[in-house]
């Protein structure tokens, strides 16, 4: 701050200098930062002048291909940046649960697991549970960077504090699919400046869950650009499919103004758009108080406010094109692909060439 930097107030992390036009983010004592050749020197010659630092590396056009940040690899390919998690941590989660060489599964989740298994509903034993709990923790890192098994390892987190048999058969079932798809690229693509934030908003109706909670999926998006995914289940029990769409739209709606609090701290001047799938959700949205839903928690009404004063936009997207869909329910190998595709993401079967 003493160099003309100002301090993000939504994101306190993020460092912006108007003056240099650099962005910094910290996270603990590991900086990453965004600007041009020159304000990068300027940034490397004030953090010298106050810390001992070690430099590990520029990319771009004019830098290198590949760094290293938080053990994820930052690449450029010479069409665009890309992003993807270390697979030391899935070889890791394979001797964990001893699967050197077995067979590699289609989907990282299906609705049969489980279901001839009299024991599945079984506490597992202490060592057991110990290993169980390793590998849960292992996946809830990897699922950071892959969105295609935030789902299933969210449905495993559930079982986390007692673990049963069933968890350890999906973790394993987690597990044999990210032997045959290690890894999974962040793809950003040069782009012209998109004028609008948008946040992709899907739920699961849990009408036969045990628990009968819904399931929420939220992609933040610019342009072409995801920004971040999650899989979360619902707080509340919704009565409704209408309910549970429309408290994804309510969690999409306030992750997209965030995001678009902090581009405007940026400089830039954004929309803010929620889409969903769902028109009896955007309904909820759209009008002025609970209507016919008279349980609703008057928490959740502020997006109408939102949408009234037009600082939120929600918009109607078909569910083939819903990215969100993702991480609401198991999906079939094609469908998944699909989904993956429609994020901007891509795999590969190992790193690419320029950090391999």
């Amino acid at each position: 701050m003493e160099n003309d930097f100002i301090r993000i107030l939504c994101v306190p992390g993020v460092f912006y200098s108007e003056k240099y036009d650099i962005t910094v983010a910290l996270h603990g004592d590991h900086f990453i930062s965004e600007s041009t050749v020159e304000g990068q020197t300027v940034l490397d010659r004030i953090l010298t002048d106050n810390f001992d630092i070690k430099c590990l590396g520029r990319v771009g056009a004019l830098g290198g291909t590949r760094a290293r940040f938080l053990k994820r690899i930052v690449g450029w390919n010479g069409e665009a940046f890309y992003w993807c998690g270390d697979r030391s941590h899935i070889d890791r989660l394979v001797e964990l649960l001893a699967l050197e060489g077995a067979e590699a599964v289609p989907t990282p989740a299906s609705r049969t697991t489980g279901d001839n298994d009299r024991e599945a509903l079984d506490t597992l034993c202490r060592r057991e549970a110990e290993t169980a709990r390793q590998a849960a923790g292992l996946l809830q890192y990897i699922a950071l960077d892959r969105p295609d098994i935030q789902y299933p390892v969210m449905v495993i987190m559930r079982n986390a504090a007692k673990p049963i048999k069933i968890m350890m058969l999906r973790i394993r079932r987690v597990a044999r699919y990210l032997i045959g798809r290690p890894v999974l690229m962040w793809l950003y693509p040069l782009q012209s400046l998109p004028g609008e934030v948008t946040a992709l908003a899907d739920a699961g109706y849990a009408a036969k869950e045990t628990e009968r909670r819904s399931t929420t999926c939220i992609c933040d998006l610019f342009g072409k650009h995801t920004l971040d995914t999650s899989s979360t289940t619902q707080s509340v029990v919704a009565l409704s499919t209408g309910e549970s769409e429309f408290h994804a739209i309510v969690k999409g709606g306030a992750s997209v103004m965030q995001t678009r609090a902090l581009l405007e701290e940026l400089g830039l001047k954004v929309r803010a758009v929620v889409c969903s799938d769902a028109t009896a959700g955007l309904g909820m949205a759209r009008r002025h108080g609970s209507g016919r839903v008279k349980h609703m928690d008057v928490r959740l009404m502020w997006i109408q406010e939102k949408v009234r004063t037009k600082e939120l936009d929600p918009q109607k997207v078909g569910t083939e094109v819903n990215g969100a869909d993702l991480g609401t329910k198991v999906h079939e190998r094609p469908r998944l692909d699909v989904l993956v595709g429609l994020l901007g993401l891509r795999f590969a079967e190992g790193l690419p060439e320029a950090v391999s």
